[in-house]
């Protein structure tokens, strides 16, 4: 009866390994994510929230454990594509704030920022980007590889 409770313990502690390890991937709220690496340090959201509207712009803010978020905006979503951030006229950018200072690729001009857009239907969309966001005072940079987006959306009404 011993040997029977211990495998019982066992497959259970084995289950919640397996659970554990999906968690990593970071799909917790509900198939949404926003993963990045940053100056070499992984980024996992665990939080996200998403305003879109119906003339084509949309702003995915993602926050980690450390309540440091990565903002996304990109002008005309609703295409796939790549979204070169060399224009300082777009809308396009991404932004990292990290103790209280914030680093971004808006009025900046460097073909390296980019974000890419692989997938949109009504209400989802998903992509890859990367960047070298720098400080409001051009002072220090922050370098973002490897970043994918999944969002869902719900869309506001223009006004």
């Amino acid at each position: 009866m011993k040997i029977f409770k211990f495998l019982i313990a066992a497959a259970l502690f084995a289950v919640l390994l397996v659970s554990c390890e999906e968690a990593t991937k970071n799909t917790p709220l509900g198939g949404e994510y926003v993963n990045a690496t940053i100056d070499g340090e992984s980024f996992k959201s665990v939080y996200i929230h998403e305003i879109a509207s119906e003339t084509g712009n949309i702003l995915i803010t993602a926050t980690n454990l450390a309540t440091n978020p990565i903002i996304i905006n990109i002008s005309d979503y609703k295409q796939t594509g790549t979204y070169v951030l060399d224009d300082v006229l777009t809308l396009n950018s991404i932004s990292y704030v990290v103790d209280g200072t914030t680093y971004t690729t808006s009025g900046t001009a460097n073909s390296a920022n980019k974000i890419v857009v692989t997938k949109v239907s009504d209400g989802h969309i998903e992509g890859t980007f990367t960047a070298i966001c720098t400080e409001a005072l051009g002072e220090g940079t922050v370098t973002i590889t490897n970043g994918e987006f999944v969002s869902d959306y719900e869309l506001n009404p223009a006004e």
